[in-house]
């Protein structure tokens, strides 16, 4: 792990171990009152990293909190701070450094950080091949059409005291984001473990829409949500805008 400074804020860089150009780049946000070395240690995605399979970064928010719009959150949004541009200048700086495929860059975001992938998918949508949040509500309905053709997954437990009615969001966001990428009706689902997984495939440009619901679980991060966030992102490959599902 390495320290990087771009824009006058820092964030965490994980290397693969692979320590070769071309792998795909996953942009992790943590969530609010969590510093970048908890999120990294609690959610999992260091092992991709350690496999060789892609190079992760978990950007700093300011005074632990992330401006998400609509008001939230915290300390950063009281500052009015553009995180936006922030989260977009480490993806150019660790592109840069690690010399990341351009059509494999993923962003996870947990509590406040969902709220902020949610945000930057709709504004920034062109930068990232897929995005999935957990424990986290979209600060407004996404209406950018712009934002057709980026693949989603929303995630949530369903006794999540913080997020609240946690597959009724779940439902909301992936019916939006299966609305602006144009989904079929038809939907597959499957249980691995505890968690409900629905999928809506063939939708505009190749992309997929996927929620995952963990029945009786909280806000707590679950174990088994970093591979199955893996599982989905890891298959979207943006071509010429959009971002579509591999067939591996």
């Amino acid at each position: 792990m390495t320290t990087r400074v771009v824009a006058g804020r820092t964030y965490l860089a994980v290397r693969a171990e692979s320590a070769h150009s071309g792998l795909p780049l996953l942009v992790v946000l943590h969530g609010r009152g969590m510093d970048v070395r908890n999120m990294a240690t609690r959610t999992g995605f260091l092992r991709f990293a350690e496999n060789g399979l892609a190079d992760v970064v978990y950007p700093a928010g300011i005074g632990q909190s992330w401006n998400a719009g609509s008001g939230c959150c915290g300390l950063a949004a009281r500052r009015h701070v553009d995180d936006t541009a922030f989260v977009q200048a480490v993806v150019a700086d660790a592109t840069r450094a690690f010399g990341t495929d351009p059509r494999r860059i993923y962003l996870v975001g947990y509590s406040n950080g969902g709220r902020l992938a949610f945000h930057l998918a709709c504004v920034s949508p062109a930068t990232f091949a897929a995005f999935a949040t957990y424990g986290a509500a979209p600060p407004t309905t996404c209406a950018n059409r712009a934002a057709a053709g980026l693949s989603a997954l929303v995630a949530a437990g369903t006794a999540d005291r913080i997020l609240q009615h946690g597959a009724q969001v779940v439902q909301h966001a992936t019916t939006t984001w299966r609305a602006l990428n144009s989904c079929p009706a038809h939907s597959s689902t499957r249980r691995t473990g505890p968690a409900v997984v629905t999928t809506w495939r063939g939708c505009h440009g190749g992309a997929a829409v996927q929620s995952i619901v963990f029945p009786g679980l909280t806000h707590a991060w679950p174990s088994s949500v970093a591979g199955l966030m893996w599982n989905f992102l890891s298959r979207q490959v943006r071509h010429g805008g959009v971002s579509a599902m591999s067939a591996r």
